[in-house]
């Protein structure tokens, strides 16, 4: 049995005991996300963040050359760019750098790419709804055929 949360002690989360994902199968057709740690599949943070809320967080890590494809889902994202160096494409293409914010409207195209020499870590964060990957066998995106014009 595992012990339930104590939401009157301050802690640390380290980003490593976050549960993690890196691939979704949409119609059978597996697609890789990068690694994907969800903030509500760690108990702690599942009892700390408010269910009424629904804001959904994951850490999302892309290594140099691993790309997320360009997808699009009817949800606006803010990815902020916490560690390291990439880029994104699709209705947007820019180079991106840690402390870099990447604004994403409902139903906009979009994908990354890590860069450098360590990838790319992100903070990805969705403001109503349940998280993008937060049921992993029915992730709520759609991806393109579109390819990674800017690496």
């Amino acid at each position: 049995m595992q012990a339930q949360p104590n939401l009157n002690q301050m802690k640390v989360i380290s980003r490593l005991s976050i549960p993690s994902i890196s691939t979704v199968l949409i119609d059978d057709v597996p697609h890789n996300i990068g690694q994907l740690c969800d903030f509500r599949k760690h108990p702690d943070l599942a009892a700390f963040i408010p269910e009424n809320a629904r804001h959904s967080f994951a850490w999302t890590g892309l290594k140099p050359h691993e790309e997320l494809a360009a997808h699009e889902h009817p949800t606006s994202s803010m990815i902020i760019v916490c560690e390291g160096e990439g880029a994104v494409f699709g209705d947007c293409q820019q180079h991106i750098d840690a402390g870099d914010i990447v604004i994403v409207p409902p139903n906009h195209k979009h994908g990354f790419v890590g860069g450098g020499k360590n990838g790319l870590w992100t903070l990805s964060i969705q403001f109503e709804g349940t998280g993008l990957y937060e049921n992993p066998e029915k992730p709520r995106v759609e991806f393109s055929e579109e390819k990674n014009k800017y690496a």
